[in-house]
């Protein structure tokens, strides 16, 4: 239902001004605005985005009407809106983005400064043209081999989300959850680094992995700026845009065991579950769509699975250090979403294993995250017991597109 009522706003909006709304608005004057994206304050920079534009679409006229839209989002008279809640951008199942939880985005420039945000999320299933059901959308659909025309595309669209209804709500009874392989290129630099530090094998564990993709992190190809990495004969082969030097890519990696959990896992032996992992990339990134196809062939050759499990129970139970092998922790883009009692106490079993490290029993800690000051960017960063070293080892682009390794 709330991608059907999305839809159809989509179509008001561009029946009006023949084109559809823009991701985000920015402040005039390129120059500045890229000072300001660049310096991370995209709070000040963004003046509306797609949602906003959308409001009057959604009859949300009331609300749309109270947005200064000459100021931007950091303003104190567009705070009310910013932070008011809509039922049409949740998932109905994702009891996460409930009306009391909100983001809360703090920044260097003025560390006493708490911004607030409703949450939201949304996917689209184009699972109806992967499966070759719709032959409006096979016709028309983003290929590499063609040019889109994407108003014939949309119009396609429009008749496939009325004659797959029922697919799509069933569909939507899923949360929108993604399986971003890109991001083993900011996880996999990590991994050397402990296995640098260490000289043990390592004994790999993944929070919230999805379908398990990046559980398979040392089993693609790589290329770090100029310093090539990992198996060359993968079919996965993964470079990004780096900057700042090398890791550890003289290390050593023996993986002797890897496992990990999600609540609500992908089965990769279940073709609708494949569809819907491809779903979530935007149809004409070709360059995307091609590595997680690839990562998804790879994962079902080596049988990998990932348990349905609470993450907090899952890490207690099954990271625990272990003599003659450093066990390593993982997870990207997971902790946000995770609710503060349920951070609360994964940070507990975290101090639990690392008090049981030992020199010939290390604890490592490896995450891909926006750090707590700032939601806007991020980091990977590693924390290695029992030392307790921590390291900022990176930042990086949230789909792994750019590393500046530090």
């Amino acid at each position: 239902q709330n991608m059907a009522r999305l839809g159809l706003a989509m179509q008001g909006y561009h029946d009006t001004f023949q084109s559809y709304p823009a991701a985000a608005v920015w402040k005039p004057g390129p120059l500045s605005s890229l000072a300001l994206h660049d310096a991370k304050r995209i709070d000040v920079i963004t003046y509306e985005n797609w949602a906003l534009t959308l409001l009057p679409y959604l009859d949300q006229q009331a609300l749309a009407a109270r947005w200064q839209s000459g100021l931007p989002i950091a303003a104190l008279e567009n705070a009310a809106i910013r932070e008011t809640s809509l039922a049409q951008f949740n998932c109905p199942v994702d009891t996460f983005n409930r009306a009391d939880n909100r983001y809360l985005l703090k920044f260097d420039i003025d560390p006493d400064s708490v911004m607030q945000f409703a949450r939201g999320n949304y996917g689209f299933n184009c699972g109806p043209e992967m499966s070759g059901d719709d032959a409006g959308l096979a016709t028309t659909f983003p290929k590499p081999t063609r040019e889109t025309d994407v108003a014939a595309a949309w119009e396609a669209v429009k008749v496939a989300m009325i004659a797959h209804h029922d697919r799509l709500a069933q569909f939507m009874t899923h949360e929108p959850q993604t399986n971003e392989v890109r991001r083993s290129a900011c996880l996999a630099p990590g991994f050397l680094e402990v296995a640098q530090a260490t000289r043990l094998p390592i004994r790999a564990f993944e929070l919230g992995a999805s379908a398990g993709l990046n559980l398979n992190w040392d089993r693609y190809g790589y290329r770090f700026g100029d310093t090539a990495w990992g198996d060359t004969a993968s079919p996965v082969q993964i470079d990004c845009e780096w900057t700042g030097g090398a890791p550890a890519v003289v290390a050593k990696i023996d993986v002797i065991s890897r496992a990990a959990c999600d609540r609500r896992p992908g089965d990769l032996t279940d073709p609708v579950q494949r569809r819907r992992l491809l779903a979530y990339i935007w149809p004409d990134q070709f360059e995307r769509l091609a590595r997680i196809a690839a990562a998804i062939e790879l994962a079902r050759s080596l049988g990998v699975a990932v348990e349905e499990a609470d993450a907090v129970a899952w890490a207690e139970q099954h990271a625990t250090p272990r003599d003659g092998a450093v066990t390593v922790l993982y997870h990207s883009v997971f902790w946000q979403y995770m609710p503060p009692e349920s951070q609360a106490a994964l940070a507990a079993v975290i101090a639990k294993h690392s008090a049981d490290a030992t020199a010939k029993a290390p604890f490592a800690w490896l995450r891909m995250e926006p750090p707590p000051e700032n939601m806007l960017a991020m980091e990977v960063r590693l924390t290695l017991w029992p030392t307790g070293e921590e390291r900022s080892l990176a930042t990086v682009h949230p789909h792994g597109a750019w590393v500046k390794w530090r």
